[in-house]
């Protein structure tokens, strides 16, 4: 790829910041930094995990692994050392990128790659102490908003550290209700939404602004709910970018479509549900293969995939138009961990694998 088009992708995904030695506020503390103790280190080096890829130093966790049980109260004296000076050393934020490329995307658009970053051990390490102390101290302070959804816990420092960043946009006052994902605006016309979209997401592009942060105007998308006959659509503009409301958008892995049928996010878990299926079915023939109890294990992660947040869509299941290709690929997994073939009846599969039908476990 030409080296200008990868500047402009990595560019694009990481705006440029201060580069440097962090350090924490210099105003007096007001609470005294606690010193790190041996229990800390090895809770964090349990968390380490073993096929993990290095960072820019090279050194794999197994290495830092076998350092910590040799003697881990050096690490007690480094991490400690870091939190009294207030400072996270600068090489452990340095990282090696990957850039994947989403399936049937523009190689030319940035928002087309899934961006891997590649931290070093030592610093991950550092980080996972570090965030179980911010943990307890905001749960001493009250907590985060009970607004603010996902990412309340974490085994990094980074989604953490947004989180209690980025809870004050909560307490911005927008039309009607707002959290940490998604702005919900209510109004009987076109034109009411309009305004107040563009009210809301100014309100917070201010407040990000304020804190050192930036919205990705770029990535933002609005969907339009409504019972009428007639399918409208609307658009506002913010930052230079025209957003135009979608049939359906991508929320927290649910698929919201414009009358709120949920058919398109059926489809959507379906197809990947049927990859799985058909991946695992490799495993699960029926002339050999693995025993039933493990293809029942496996056979969950069908269900798994088809199941997840079921209560939002649930209802949906009522349509059987909608529920039909779940269904299919439901049964199909239940053939496999019974080794039987396709003219076994839906009903028969599920008894004799021991798999409660789909509209129950929904």
């Amino acid at each position: 790829m030409d080296p200008l088009v990868i500047g402009h992708i990595v560019t694009t995904l990481f705006p440029s910041t201060n580069d440097g030695v962090f350090f924490f506020d210099s105003r007096p503390r007001l609470v005294t930094i606690p010193q790190v103790t041996v229990n800390e280190i090895n809770a964090a080096m349990k968390r380490m995990k073993n096929n993990k890829a290095p960072g820019t130093d090279s050194i794999p966790s197994v290495a830092v692994i076998a350092a910590i049980k040799v003697d881990p109260n050096i690490f007690v004296s480094l991490f400690t050392k870091c939190l009294e000076e207030g400072l996270f050393p600068s090489p452990w934020k340095k990282q090696d990128l990957i850039l994947l490329l989403k399936p049937g995307k523009e190689p030319q658009n940035p928002t087309s790659y899934r961006p891997i970053c590649l931290l070093d051990e030592l610093g991950k390490t550092l980080e996972s102490v570090m965030v179980n102390c911010l943990h307890e101290s905001l749960e001493r302070h009250g907590g985060l908003s009970e607004r603010q959804f996902g990412f309340r816990r974490c085994s990094v420092l980074g989604p953490a550290l947004w989180n209690a960043m980025y809870d004050g946009v909560l307490e911005v006052i927008v039309p009607d209700d707002a959290d940490d994902l998604a702005i919900v605006v209510v109004a009987k016309t076109i034109e009411k939404i309009m305004v107040r979209c563009s009210a809301a997401v100014e309100k917070v592009t201010s407040w990000l602004c304020e804190n050192g942060l930036q919205l990705a105007v770029q990535k933002t998308e609005a969907v339009l709910l409504s019972t009428r006959r007639k399918r409208e659509v609307f658009s506002f503009s913010s930052g230079g970018f025209e957003i135009t409301s979608k049939s359906s958008l991508r929320c927290l892995g649910n698929f919201i479509d414009t009358r709120t049928t949920f058919r398109g996010h059926l489809r959507a878990v379906n197809e990947k549900a049927a990859k799985v299926t058909v991946a695992l079915s490799r495993l699960m023939t029926n002339t050999s293969g693995i025993p039933p109890t493990k293809r029942k294990l496996l056979a969950r992660l069908t269900s798994s995939v088809i199941l997840y947040a079921g209560s939002i869509w649930v209802f949906a299941m009522r349509m059987s138009l909608y529920a039909a290709g779940a269904k299919s690929t439901y049964r199909l997994s239940a053939l496999r961990v019974i080794s039987a073939f396709r003219t076994v009846s839906d009903d028969a599969a599920c008894v004799i694998a021991g798999m409660p039908p789909l509209d129950l476990l929904a």
